[in-house]
């Protein structure tokens, strides 16, 4: 079953946590690319190579489309042109996160927003549908994202 969505990751605190993989990234990631999702790729704060260095080191690299990510400042509506200028409209985005300020924007575009922290009450209040202290509950972080 085809998912028209995008999802949109951060990097820090969501991927990584410092040097190491967030558990259940990889498998999340696989899972999604399973169920069809469009693309996937990063909104971050970090520069294109220090984002690209990380996913790599990391090994999810594979799951994303680092040419139309949004880097150093992490503007959705950037990310959200650069998908569309080479797949097309898009149908839905989700945007997993750690941040408030990256959640209320993408709520304010409309987006899905999944939040990755220990402190759910800051990302629920910015507009995430859901939060989850890590990736590790696979079947209920892919739903989540795909907003079922």
């Amino acid at each position: 079953m085809a998912d028209d969505r995008v999802v949109f990751w951060g990097v820090t605190g969501v991927l990584t946590d410092g040097d190491n993989r967030i558990g259940g990234s990889a498998e999340t990631m696989t899972q999604l690319k399973l169920r069809g999702v469009q693309a996937m790729t990063l909104v971050t704060d970090q520069t294109a190579a220090e984002a690209t260095s990380a996913v790599v080191a990391i090994g999810v690299d594979r799951y994303l489309d680092l040419e139309v990510g949004a880097y150093g400042h992490a503007d959705p509506a950037v990310a959200l042109a650069k998908v569309e200028a080479k797949y097309g409209v898009v149908a839905g985005a989700t945007l997993v996160t750690h941040s408030t300020m990256d959640a209320a924007a993408a709520s304010a575009l409309g987006w899905h927003v999944v939040g990755i922290s220990n402190d759910a009450d800051e990302l629920y209040a910015a507009g995430a549908k859901a939060v989850f202290g890590d990736l590790s509950d696979i079947p209920a972080v892919v739903s989540a994202i795909q907003g079922q």
